[in-house]
């Protein structure tokens, strides 16, 4: 009967919400470590969330110099990439420390380093987007939004094909070989910019 189907409606509406409710969306950690130092230091760790680039930018906006130290698997591609403007527009350094991994989202921000810079074992990553996180279907409409982005950077457009040439269940690493071939140039992270990060 109809109201037996309300019913039923009601008790799946429940459901879902309990469902939300016990599974509550945590953004990335953003954390001034050393807002004294020049450069200041910046942590971006986990989870890349909608809205995360707005605290980034309440939190590292007034630094005059800093160095981002990034650590996540991604998350929101709108949240990366406005982190990674960010970046460019302040100029500061980004970094992924020793033994320490940054992919998808995460590294199109630390793209946006001036410079970039790796430790040791650091690993940075790249996909194609994904339209959402249980899916491995691309997210086609963010593909010229990532090319405009590489673009401001002022990277070359073998940058965009090394970041869009893995499928979202894929990962290209970047590595020195890559480096050199895609034009993604990067530096070592100095021992004393890795000491403070631990």
């Amino acid at each position: 009967s109809a109201q037996r189907g309300c019913t039923r409606k009601m008790k799946l509406t429940a459901a879902l919400c309990g469902l939300l409710l016990a599974t509550p969306a945590v953004g990335a950690e953003i954390i001034v470590l050393a807002s004294q130092q020049d450069p200041a230091v910046v942590v971006v760790r986990g989870h890349i969330n909608p809205g995360d680039q707005d605290t980034f930018r309440q939190e590292a906006w007034w630094l005059r110099s800093a160095i981002i130290f990034l650590e996540s698997p991604g998350g929101s591609m709108r949240a990366s990439l406005g982190i990674g403007e960010t970046i460019k527009r302040r100029q500061y350094e980004t970094a992924v420390a020793d033994g320490k991994t940054c992919t998808s989202g995460c590294a199109l921000a630390w793209l946006a380093g001036s410079p970039r810079r790796m430790g040791r074992n650091a690993r940075v990553g790249f996909h194609k987007p994904r339209v959402e996180r249980t899916t491995n279907e691309v997210a086609v409409v963010y593909l010229p939004i990532i090319e405009s982005y590489i673009r401001r950077l002022e990277l070359s457009h073998s940058a965009y094909t090394l970041v869009t040439m893995a499928e979202p269940q894929s990962m290209t690493w970047l590595t020195q070989t890559t480096s050199i071939d895609y034009k993604v140039p990067y530096s070592e992270l100095r021992r004393d910019q890795a000491f403070i990060y631990r």
